[in-house]
């Protein structure tokens, strides 16, 4: 289980976040302004004494600030921290970097993210078994090569269903970052010593 010591508090978070998000490219500023209408527009709906809507309040200051203090729009590219980068921000803040670097849990989660991926297109269950058991039956390939592997294919697949895959990218990063605390409380219980995600 995650120990709670790890997750930087609040301010912590919110300099990582600065730090590694300056300066934003113009399509993040976007997601997250989107983000923000979008948390401000559910709010107007929620009695104010709602947890949720406390809780929705409390990302919408945290985007706010993170668009605050991006610079303005036109930065050259080469200054834009990389997506990769970004996301390694997102996993530090949410469980800490301990949890954040931890390979055999990274890769539970990108199994479980790439069958929930073939499941939403119409992929079987017995297909995948078949899949697993071809791999498994064949050499071990070298990881710099397997992430290749791993993109390219995911770029053919979103050409093919017609999906823009940075959009997507992006999209799901400000997701995540506006629902930090229901992602870290499902990942607190989380049970030892097996592949699965938490419950709650």
């Amino acid at each position: 289980m995650n120990n709670p010591k790890t997750i930087p508090p609040a301010p912590a978070m919110q300099a990582e976040v600065t730090r590694l998000c300056k300066p934003m490219p113009d399509r993040w500023r976007a997601s997250v302004k989107y983000a923000i209408e979008v948390l401000e527009a559910e709010a107007e709906i929620r009695d104010n004494d709602d947890t949720g809507n406390k809780t929705m309040k409390r990302h919408t200051r945290l985007l706010k600030r993170m668009l605050a203090a991006s610079p303005s729009l036109g930065q050259p590219a080469r200054s834009v921290p990389s997506y990769q980068a970004r996301v390694g921000a997102w996993t530090n803040a949410c469980f800490g970097e301990g949890e954040a670097t931890d390979t055999v849990s990274r890769v539970h989660r990108f199994i479980e993210e790439a069958l929930e991926l073939a499941q939403s297109l119409s992929c079987s269950q017995s297909e995948v078994l078949q899949l697993v058991e071809y791999v498994y039956n064949r050499p071990i390939g070298d990881p710099h090569q397997e992430v290749g592997g791993v993109m390219v294919t995911l770029g053919a697949l979103c050409h093919a269903a017609k999906m823009n895959m940075v959009d997507c990218g992006e999209r799901e990063l400000t997701r995540v970052w506006a629902n930090a605390d229901r992602i870290r409380a499902k990942h607190a219980t989380k049970p030892r010593f097996t592949p699965l995600p938490g419950s709650a």
